[in-house]
This record gives structure tokens, C-alpha cells and sequence, in this order.
């Protein structure tokens, strides 16, 4: 038990209290850090096109926003939920993709059979055209976010961008947030070191919460 409560010093109580007041007074706004928002909220255009991994707050809220949007979900019930908020909200176009996988044997040896249903989830963005997208959103299954992330990086456009959140858990980070891998550490897998590299000549961009962190980076043009 003592364990499980380290993480809650002084500093870390005060940023859940403004993130759940934050969360209060936005309830419609995506479950990523508030700055990350507020990002996105001033770099999205009408007639923008995305894709994410991970239905909910924010699949409606890029549709009220964008003009295309590819959503993939892996809980039937979550995405039936989803989908009657989206039928009850005026939006633009969005296809939202049920795709359930075993979560209890997500892995990435799963990645590379055709066959499996973890593969048909990350694998979903594979009949988008490469630069082509303006956003990928890299949410949904934590252990196949480094699989989703490494197929998006061709298929967002220059000057798209790419988003990643939870991101101080997967790759070396400056963050205060539990859990966060260290500036000096490695990346958490072979593949996040993969996504890592790829990276590098982007632009970062982070944005944390003190609870949890959310990453954008940016393409070169």
C-alpha cells in the first residue's frame, strides 16, 4: 500500500486538484494534458484530416473541428458509447471503427501476424496514403501505442503533426509526472526506440499536467 501512494507528495496532490478542477470546468475536452488543448485548439483548421487511436472525448471534440476524421476503438461498449454521443452531437465526418483485440495478449510479436487482432488495430491506419494526414492521435491500448506510433510517423503530412499521449511513459522525458522515464533513460521498448529515432528531426513539443504528459511533435515541412 505504501508503495502504491508514493507518488503522492505535496507538489503531486496540488496538480490532480487543478487538473480534476480543470477537468470540471472542460468537461468536453479531450483526456489529454490542458496545454496539449489548448495546442490543438489553436493549431486545428476546418479542413483538417485525422486519425486517432482511442475513441472518446476527443473523437467529438476533433469532429466539431476538423473536416475528416478515422477513429479506432478497441471496447465494443466504449465505442457504442461513443457513437451515441456522436449521433446526438452536430459534426462533421467521422469513421469510427470498432476493433477489438485480447488485451491480455497485446504484444508486439501480435504485431507481426496478419492474422491477429492487435495487428488489424494498429494496422488500421495502413490504407491511408503516406503524408497525408494533418494529426494522429496515438491514445487507446498502452502496449501497442509504440507499434501505432511507429506506422503514423509516414503517414503524417509536412507540417502535420503527431500526438502522443502518456508520452512520459514511454520515452525519456523532463517531467515531474508518476512513472516518467528519466532525461537520461532509454525509451521503453525496441519500438518506442524505433519511434524515438524516427522522431528526432521533428519538432517536440511537451506538455504536462504534473499528473500525466502528452507530447506534439511537428513534421518538418
Amino acid at each position: 500500500m505504501t508503495r502504491r501512494f508514493a507518488h503522492w507528495t505535496p507538489r503531486y496532490a496540488i496538480d490532480r486538484v487543478r487538473l480534476f478542477a480543470y477537468t470540471l470546468a472542460h468537461p468536453r475536452a479531450p483526456w489529454l494534458a490542458p496545454d496539449a488543448v489548448r495546442y490543438l485548439e489553436s493549431w486545428l483548421r476546418p479542413e483538417h484530416v485525422g486519425f486517432e487511436w482511442g475513441a472518446g472525448r476527443s473523437t467529438v471534440w476533433f469532429a466539431q473541428r476538423v473536416e475528416r476524421l478515422v477513429s479506432i476503438e478497441h471496447d465494443l461498449e466504449w465505442y457504442a458509447r461513443v457513437q451515441q454521443t456522436l449521433l446526438a452531437q452536430p459534426r462533421n465526418d467521422v469513421d469510427l471503427r470498432a476493433c477489438p483485440i485480447d488485451c491480455s495478449h497485446a504484444s508486439h510479436n501480435s504485431h507481426s501476424s496478419h492474422n491477429s487482432h492487435s495487428s488489424l488495430y494498429v494496422d488500421a491506419i495502413n490504407d491511408v496514403p503516406d503524408a497525408s494526414l494533418d494529426f494522429v492521435l496515438v491514445d487507446g491500448v498502452s502496449e501497442l501505442r509504440d507499434a501505432c506510433a511507429l506506422g503514423a510517423i509516414p503517414k503524417v503530412r509536412p507540417g502535420g503533426i503527431l500526438i502522443i499521449d502518456d508520452i512520459h511513459r514511454y520515452l525519456p522525458t523532463a517531467s515531474r509526472a508518476p512513472l516518467a522515464l528519466a532525461p537520461n533513460a532509454a525509451p521503453l521498448t525496441p519500438l518506442w526506440q524505433a519511434v524515438h529515432a524516427q522522431l528526432a528531426p521533428w519538432e517536440r513539443r511537451n506538455f504536462s499536467s504534473g499528473v500525466t504528459d502528452t507530447a506534439v511533435w511537428s513534421r518538418p515541412p
